[in-house]
């Protein structure tokens, strides 16, 4: 079983998760073996066949990664689901410290194919048999569960999550974007897909009154933590509908009597919004999904599309608020005063 623990330990890399706003294990969550509990199924229910010469098995370990940007995109999964794709990902873990290969293989869906289990590191245990089924890894070497992000509804009604930990430099073996099915009130493993993260850069979006970025959720702590010297409970993406839906209303906001002192400071705030650049970051505060939106009509020679605009001063050249993206509610707004 020792083999199988490191087969795993290579894919997942360094696993220690980042705070983001869809992680689903905290740092040091390294399940017993007792923690395997779901019913075993026959290793042959799976799809396809380990019965390939190991040969051929070898010449495909080296799987060859995809670009992030390649993957398929969806929605941000809501917050029941992420728990469900995390419990299947934790028993997963559980189920190779009992060395259970039949528990473990009921967490993978009837149309998945055996050979991806070479890309999830789990060839050993399926097909050569080399390991000790039922003897438990020694305490000692056991592993956290990796850290899921990233979880999206997909247009065919399964769910994608990066399993692993894109903060990691140092991991020499790709990511896993792993889909998952819902079958009998629990989502199971259908498709692995290594992946290669390039690097991460804003999106831009343009309306007929406005132009900004979109913050992805992996820079989300370097354009927020600047203005208030502490992190978010998490991050993630706000889509193109995201923040269209914060530009539509704006205005009527900021044109409220009530909207408050901020913006009585600031009178003629509303005619000069369409100069003002925007940042558009995804954070989460007390479970729900809020974009903090940035604006500033100077960008003080900054590359404002790559690092926060943040400046103490400046008055009412320089302001923010808060946007819930579900309830369409518009928060927080603060305009910088003068020096």
């Amino acid at each position: 079983m020792h083999r199988l623990v490191a087969l795993i330990a290579l894919v997942f890399a360094t696993i220690a998760p980042s705070a983001t706003a869809q992680d689903a294990t905290p740092v040091g969550n390294v399940p017993g073996p007792e923690e395997c509990r779901v019913a075993p199924r026959p290793a042959a229910m799976l799809a396809g066949t380990p019965s390939i010469e190991l040969v051929e098995l070898e010449a495909r370990l080296d799987a060859t990664p995809v670009p992030a940007d390649t993957l398929p995109t969806g929605e941000p999964a809501d917050r029941a689901t992420v728990d469900g794709i995390a419990a299947t990902v934790h028993e997963l873990v559980a189920c190779v410290h009992a060395a259970d290969r039949d528990r473990l293989l009921s967490l993978f869906s009837d149309d998945f194919r055996a050979i991806q289990l070479i890309e999830f590191g789990l060839l050993e245990v399926y097909a050569l048999e080399e390991v000790p089924i039922g003897t438990p890894v020694a305490e000692e070497e056991r592993m956290p569960v990796p850290p899921v992000g990233d979880v999206r509804m997909l247009d065919d009604g399964r769910v994608g999550a990066i399993v692993g930990d894109p903060e990691d430099e140092a991991a020499e073996e790709p990511l896993l974007f792993v889909v998952f099915v819902e079958a009998e009130g629990r989502w199971l493993i259908d498709e692995v897909v290594p992946v290669v993260l390039d690097e991460v850069t804003t999106r831009p979006i343009q309306g007929n009154d406005f132009l900004g970025v979109i913050v992805p959720e992996r820079l989300g702590d370097a354009f927020y933590f600047p203005f208030f010297g502490e992190h978010a409970a998490g991050y993630w993406t706000p889509t193109e509908a995201d923040v269209r839906a914060l530009e539509a209303e704006i205005e009527t906001f900021l044109g409220q009597d009530d909207v408050g002192a901020a913006a009585a400071a600031a009178p003629d705030l509303l005619d000069r919004l369409p100069t003002y650049f925007r940042q558009y970051v995804g954070i989460v505060e007390d479970g729900r999904r809020l974009i903090f939106a940035n604006f500033f009509c100077d960008t003080l020679g900054a590359d404002w599309t790559a690092e926060a605009v943040s400046v103490d001063d400046g008055g009412d050249c320089f302001f923010r608020l808060r946007f819930d993206v579900e309830r369409g509610v518009y928060s927080e707004l603060q305009v910088n005063g003068e020096a």
